[in-house]
């Protein structure tokens, strides 16, 4: 699962385009990754909770009986990113990452990368993005 980030605007001839891509990949990476953990600030929704069985092994465990994603970790630590001079790209090849961003008939959406099923960014990582490009190119520029 991936999801790619293109600068499309301003003089982009003036700008060094792979690393304006890097600041807009690392910075959508802090996003996703914001959305693992018991407090999961930048989800693009709310998630549900556990379910009542998996919920009470996790506390038996010692574990927090919340949805944090990261119980080993597995798919926290498979979120890379990478820019070139045409894009910037944050992933995951982690087979796992698809059945809790999308769900399944057994296992509830836990959407961690901010788009919807259709692909469209959330509101906020756009804002975020733009942001991002924004004050790299005039970082760049000045």
């Amino acid at each position: 699962m991936s999801f790619t980030l293109k600068v499309t605007a301003f003089n982009l001839d003036i700008v060094d385009k792979r690393q304006v891509h890097a600041a807009m990949a690392k910075r959508y990476r802090q996003v996703v990754l914001g959305a693992f953990g018991a407090n999961g600030q930048n989800r693009p929704t709310m998630w549900q909770p556990l379910s009542p069985a998996y919920a009470k092994r996790i506390a038996k465990s010692g574990g927090q009986p919340v949805p944090t994603l990261y119980r080993r970790g597995t798919i926290f630590n498979s979120i890379g990113e990478s820019a070139s001079e045409q894009m910037g790209s944050v992933f995951t090849f982690n087979p796992l990452a698809e059945y809790h961003q999308f769900g399944t008939d057994k296992l509830p959406s836990r959407p961690f990368f901010p788009f919807d099923r259709a692909g469209n960014p959330t509101r906020f990582i756009q804002l975020q993005m733009e942001q991002v490009a924004e004050r790299e190119i005039h970082r760049r520029n000045a």
